[in-house]
């Protein structure tokens, strides 16, 4: 035999060998022993030393006269926006100090006990997840996505109101914009019994939020009912009620990537990101240490923003380590050909984003910054997306504004029933 020939039947070999050994010894979970969570974004020596340039810069207004003394803590499209004053606006930021985000008892406590079973398959979607953070230690893109992925759960069953401005960067004037949801997940529940998921849950479903318009006056009263599955291989089931047929719609997958209400975002850019995580491909692209935002109060957007800015002004901005991946979705003719995310490692909420079009040019820069609010089961802070800047940097055109109203861990009443998330309850309710 060939020593070439004799090379590759060793290694075939060995790797039959290898993959007969972890199928009988396949690696133990991890367990609470073995497991550090959470991990703040900061320890030790980093920690002293950020502490020490904060000392010089926090409290400091940037704009862009400045910004090139914090460039280095800045993402490059950003910045970019924030030194073209003619197109954005005299748009402005205030360093603030690192405030860690600890995550509630509930989802320790949950990542906790099922460390370690949580899997990737081969099509990308994740397996034997059943509440928790499912990679607290993660070591692929895959892992880092998927983390992104289940933490959205706002204390199991939330509301929110969104008060924002359509924003025409050229002709300086804007268009009001808003909406009302509730949600509700029916597995990976942390807070509100029943835990971990509400039984029976006969239809496979991981949440469901019903979505109302306030504004424009167009839409006012029109509604939407999202359905995400357990099962990755399914489309999201997508309704929508007519307020002027008094029917109940069911949309095609498709029609998630149209811009709603002649806003800047789709159905999928919710929390930047908001359909099947293995719908997608992702790409690690290491750590970066930046300013962005978080524990920011959503009336400062309002309260600060210049009519015809597409920018959000007055944002609090500390420096954190988010992860950085790129995401590529596997359908060739999809909105975007690639996205590259910002995710905080303490929260797992995606608060940055650059987004490429199909010919490869920066399109859309999502700036979402985050804060915390206390749960009325609990009383925990739980971590959500607080405010929305959403660039059209081709159109010079944004939506910005600001989460308000908001309420997690809530229970009673009909809207956190699961008859609610079904098209017969956005029918009842549409009325």
């Amino acid at each position: 035999m060939r020593v070439k020939e004799f090379l590759i039947a060793s290694v075939k070999v060995v790797t039959g060998l290898t993959v007969l050994l972890l199928l009988l010894f396949p690696q133990a979970p991890l367990n609470a022993e073995e497991l550090k969570y959470p991990v703040p974004s900061y320890t030790g020596d980093e920690l002293g030393k950020l502490r020490a340039w904060e000392k010089d810069w926090v409290g400091k207004k940037i704009d862009a006269s400045n910004i090139d003394q914090v460039k280095e803590f800045m993402p490059e499209n950003l910045y970019i926006l924030y030194k073209d004053t003619e197109k954005s606006g005299k748009v402005w930021f205030v360093i603030a100090p690192y405030r860690e985000i600890k995550p509630t008892t509930g989802m320790i406590k949950a990542t906790m006990s099922h460390a370690g079973t949580a899997k990737i398959g081969p099509k990308g979607e994740m397996l034997n997840w059943v509440s928790g953070l499912p990679f607290p230690i993660p070591t692929t893109a895959e892992e880092i996505a998927n983390n992104f992925g289940v933490t959205e759960n706002h204390g199991d069953n939330a509301f929110k109101q969104a008060i924002a401005q359509v924003v025409d960067g050229i002709r300086k004037y804007d268009r009001n914009v808003g909406f009302k949801a509730t949600m509700m997940w029916f597995c990976g529940r942390t807070e509100v019994p029943p835990l971990p998921e509400i039984e029976p849950n006969t239809k496979g479903i991981r949440r469901a939020h019903q979505f109302e318009w306030v504004d424009p006056p167009a839409l006012r009263g029109g509604r939407i009912l999202n359905v995400k599955w357990k099962d990755e291989s399914k489309d999201w089931g997508l309704w929508e009620f007519s307020f002027g047929t008094r029917r109940v719609i069911r949309k095609s997958t498709a029609s998630r990537q149209d811009m709603r209400g002649g806003a800047d975002n789709c159905a999928d850019d919710e929390r930047v990101y908001d359909y099947n995580i293995s719908a997608q491909t992702y790409r690690d692209l290491g750590r970066k240490d930046l300013l962005l935002g978080r524990h920011v109060d959503p009336s400062l957007i309002m309260k600060n923003h210049i009519e015809g800015d597409i920018v959000n002004s007055g944002v609090p901005r500390e420096r954190v380590k988010v992860y950085v991946i790129e995401a590529k979705h596997r359908d060739p003719n999809y909105l975007y050909s690639r996205q590259i995310y910002y995710i905080d490692p303490e929260t797992w909420n995606a608060i940055y984003a650059d987004k490429y079009d199909r010919q490869g040019k920066l399109w859309k820069i999502f700036d979402y910054p985050q804060n915390t609010s206390k749960s009325v089961l609990t009383g925990e802070d739980i971590p959500y997306l607080s405010a929305v800047a959403t660039i059209d940097v081709q159109r010079n055109h944004s939506t910005v504004g600001g989460y308000f109203n908001q309420s997690f861990g809530v229970s009673g009443g009909d809207v956190y029933k699961p008859d609610y998330y079904t098209p017969d309850g956005l029918l009842k309710y549409g009325y």
